[in-house]
C-alpha cells in the first residue's frame, strides 16, 4: 500500500520530499525494506536528515549494528541530534556501555535530555547504580522526569529498598 501511494503521488505531480521518505521509512519493519527506502530516496534526489538516519537506527536491534548506522549517517554530512543519540544508548543493554555512547554524545556536541538520561539509568540493575547515575543527571542540568524516576524505584528489588527510594 506505501507503494502503491507513493506511486499515485508521483503521478499526480508531487514530487516526495524528504518528510515524505521519512514517513516511508519509519513505516517499514525490517532494516532490508527501510535500506532500500533509503536508496531509493537518495537516488530520487532527496537529501537525508536527521529523522531519515534516525529511521534507519531504529531498525537494528544492537547497539553496535545503531552505531555503524551512526557512522554512515556521519560520513553522509548529516549531524546526529539527541533522538539519534537516544536511538543508540537505547541499543545496548548495560549502564556502563550505555554511558559509553553517552560520552560520545557529549563530546560530538549534543546536549542530553532527560530520555537519554532515562536510557542510561534504566541500565543499570541495582537502587544504587541507579541512583548513581540520577546524581549525574542532575548534575548535568536535566531535570529527572516521571520514567527517570520508575527505573531508579525499579532497582530497588524489596519493599523497603523501594521505600528508601521514595
Amino acid at each position: 500500500e506505501k507503494e502503491r501511494a507513493l506511486e499515485r503521488m508521483v503521478a499526480a505531480g508531487v514530487q516526495p520530499n524528504a518528510a515524505t521518505w521519512n514517513t516511508v521509512i519509519a513505516g517499514y519493519s525490517s532494516v532490508a525494506e527501510k535500506e532500500r527506502a533509503l536508496e531509493r530516496m537518495v537516488a530520487a534526489g532527496v537529501q537525508p536528515n536527521a529523522d531519515t538516519w534516525n529511521g534507519i537506527i531504529a531498525g537494528y536491534s544492537s547497539g553496535a549494528e545503531k552505531e555503524r548506522a551512526l557512522e554512515r549517517m556521519v560520513a553522509a554530512g548529516v549531524r546526529p541530534i539527541a533522538a539519534t543519540w537516544n536511538g543508540i544508548i537505547a541499543g545496548y543493554s548495560s549502564g556502563a556501555e550505555k554511558e559509553r555512547v553517552l560520552e560520545r554524545m557529549v563530546a560530538a556536541g549534543v546536549q542530553p535530555n532527560a530520555t537519554t538520561w532515562t536510557n542510561v539509568i534504566a541500565g543499570y540493575s541495582s537502587g544504587a547504580e541507579k541512583e548513581r547515575a540520577l546524581e549525574r543527571m542532575v548534575a548535568a542540568g536535566v531535570q529527572p522526569n516521571a520514567d527517570t524516576w520508575c527505573w531508579v524505584i525499579a532497582g530497588y528489588s524489596s519493599g523497603a529498598e523501594r521505600e528508601r527510594a521514595l
